[in-house]
């Protein structure tokens, strides 16, 4: 085994003109990311471009998918959300749906 010493320097992230500055434009449906599009920290994502809102509250994930359909479909990424909006949503209707010879 190899000990791999725990004393790293922090981590500044900056965008690539060198400037850390905050993103103007609203993230919007299918707006394509220039570069990096951005970087988790402390569990909060950051992006580099536009400004994503956060949801802290039940309330507020509850008022933004309100009505709304919501497609999930990969590996066990996908499927964390899933169980994660289960558990968040209040009015979720959950319909497995089989893609192909891909068991449930």
């Amino acid at each position: 085994a190899i000990e791999i010493k725990n004393d790293f320097q922090d981590i500044k992230v900056i965008n690539k003109d060198g400037m850390n500055r905050p993103a103007v434009e609203k993230c919007e449906p299918g707006i394509i990311p220039p570069f990096v599009s951005g970087y988790f920290f402390l569990n909060t994502w950051y992006s580099t471009y536009c400004q994503a809102g956060s949801f802290y509250s039940e309330e507020a994930l509850n008022s933004c998918l309100r009505g709304k359909r919501i497609y999930l479909r990969g590996d066990s990424t996908a499927r964390q959300w899933l169980e994660y909006l289960e558990k968040s949503l209040k009015d979720l209707n959950y319909s497995p749906k089989r893609v192909g010879n891909v068991p449930m």
